[in-house]
């Protein structure tokens, strides 16, 4: 654990603590009218700051996986050992729990869990599972492109192109949504490695990027306020925060209770809708108010996950669950 770089764990720790908090907010997002009301200032304040959690996650894949140098198989077989086995238990326990929940458990959800399984996954945020299994497919033919400073910045300018493009025209049949954003991941995950390989070179970068921080997590919310969407405030506040954080001269020292949230992380991302889930029912049992609501649900999500992971360690099954 000594050669990790602690900056790469605080992103880790931010993203998912983020990522928990955007599934907390499923109540308050769906009352809080449009407009100045306190709870539309509350989730449109949360939403602008924790929307990045998703882009950060891509960035700091990038910057980590894009400048090795490793044959393709290599490459190839330590990503599936690291996501396969977890991403598989986690999804059976996902499963059968929804399945009793909803009384289909049954042998004949033996077939429904693989047709799941091999589409859109067994629950909602289990995208992310088949996205970032796209972006390695690809990456060891993206690593040469990335190590010329021209072809990488080429590729960074045709991904955000295309981005902006259905940002401009969204009524173009192939600027689908979900072309989008597969594109905008491949933009995160090209500009994660442009950041931590390029732009620390560039004078007063820092500056800049708490710059673009602040502004778009400003204007995010003030676009939330209507519900007007917080795209691309949310990615251009992930990628300021990002350079924010991995350019920092010394790495930040930070209590290991935090740190468990990033070196746990991905399983805590395969867990937590089963926590998430729970408490949303005990919050309605106990008539939690709307604007307490994502909080309570999120800190109980990530005070039931750190015991958890720190659970899963102490019996040491942390390399097939997180």
């Amino acid at each position: 654990m000594d050669n990790r770089d602690s900056r790469y764990d605080l992103i880790r720790s931010i993203a998912i603590i983020m990522i928990v908090f955007i599934h907390s907010m499923g109540r308050i997002t769906q009352v809080a009218p449009a407009g100045w009301s306190s709870l539309s200032m509350e989730r449109s304040a949360l939403q602008s700051i924790v929307s990045m959690g998703v882009h950060l996650f891509i960035l700091l894949s990038g910057a980590l996986l894009l400048g090795k140098d490793e044959p393709a198989e290599t490459f190839y077989r330590k990503r599936l050992v690291r996501i396969l086995p977890p991403f598989l238990l986690w999804s059976i326990l996902v499963f059968l729990l929804s399945s009793y929940k909803d009384g289909t458990l049954g042998w004949n959800c033996i077939p429904e869990f693989f047709r799941q399984l091999m589409t859109g996954g067994v629950h909602g945020t289990y995208w992310f599972v088949y996205m970032i299994l796209g972006l390695y497919l690809i990456t060891p033919l993206l690593r040469p492109l990335c190590r010329k400073r021209s072809t990488c910045t080429l590729l960074l300018g045709i991904t955000t192109g295309i981005y902006v493009l259905h940002l401009v025209f969204p009524a173009f049949s192939w600027t689908e949504r979900w072309f989008s954003d597969n594109v905008s991941c491949l933009m995160d995950y090209v500009t994660g490695y442009c950041i931590v390989r390029y732009l620390p070179r560039i004078p007063r970068m820092r500056s800049a990027a708490f710059l673009v921080t602040g502004l778009s997590v400003v204007l995010g919310f003030f676009l939330g306020i209507n519900h007007a969407g917080a795209y691309p405030t949310e990615i251009l506040a992930a990628m300021g925060l990002f350079t924010l954080v991995v350019t920092t001269p010394r790495e930040p020292d930070f209590l290991p209770a935090f740190r468990l949230f990033g070196e746990a992380g991905f399983g805590i991302y395969l867990s937590h809708c089963i926590f998430i889930s729970a408490l949303a029912i005990l919050s309605a049992k106990l008539g939690m108010p709307v604007w307490a609501d994502p909080l309570f649900i999120a800190g109980g999500v990530l005070v039931a996950e750190w015991v958890l992971m720190r659970l899963v360690r102490l019996a040491r099954w942390d390399r097939i669950l997180s």
